[in-house]
């Protein structure tokens, strides 16, 4: 569907979404760096900056600088479409590589902390990104006795967990932590798109 579509059904309270469209001129690359997040998403986890003849990417933060109500693209933004195509990241990953302009539909999470208390299993099933923890499954334990307390900010598969204890690491740092950690945990979750999965009943 379009953008302004899909933006239209999407919570507030969880992201935003956004078009950018970017030309790759005569760059070796576009200036960012990408990772498959799930089976649905591109995670953003580098920028490089720059005026577009040497990052387009960064050149698009430029002009977005300049313009009223232009977002920035950054790391820990999804892209969830290239050039029309989504839901398929192998698919989505040839355009990238590939075509010469890409119009990608972004979203930017909202991030929201919370805390849960690890006495045994976690209850969750998680991916690594490059700056996130994905968690593709949620099982009873810690996060669905969040859930229980504090409706409405529930925590749903296809979030990202970005910090804990109140530090941003790279996937591998954060999973070591989330093993090695025992009793209150204090997270920070980047709040998925709704398409990755319905909220929780």
């Amino acid at each position: 569907p379009p953008a302004a579509a899909a933006a239209a059904t999407e919570p507030a309270k969880r992201g935003r979404r956004f078009v950018a469209e970017i030309a790759r001129g005569e760059c070796a690359d576009w200036g960012v760096q990408l990772m498959p997040v799930g089976t649905m998403a591109l995670e953003l986890h580098s920028l490089r900056d720059g005026p577009p003849e040497e990052s387009p990417a960064g050149g698009w933060n430029r002009a977005a600088d300049r313009a009223l109500g232009r977002p920035r693209i950054c790391a820990g933004d999804l892209v969830l479409a290239i050039n029309g195509v989504r839901g398929n990241v192998n698919e989505m990953w040839q355009r990238w590589k590939e075509d010469e302009v890409v119009r990608c539909e972004i979203y930017k999470p909202n991030e929201v902390p919370i805390c849960v208390v690890k006495d045994g299993p976690l209850g969750i099933n998680i991916q690594s990104g490059e700056v996130s923890l994905f968690i593709d499954q949620l099982n009873p334990g810690p996060f669905t006795v969040w859930n229980d307390a504090h409706p409405g900010q529930e925590v749903r598969e296809g979030d990202r967990i970005v910090a804990i204890g109140g530090r941003r690491m790279r996937a591998p740092e954060l999973l070591e932590a989330l093993k090695a950690a025992s009793g209150t945990l204090e997270l920070v979750l980047a709040q998925g798109p709704h398409e990755f999965r319905p909220a929780p009943s």
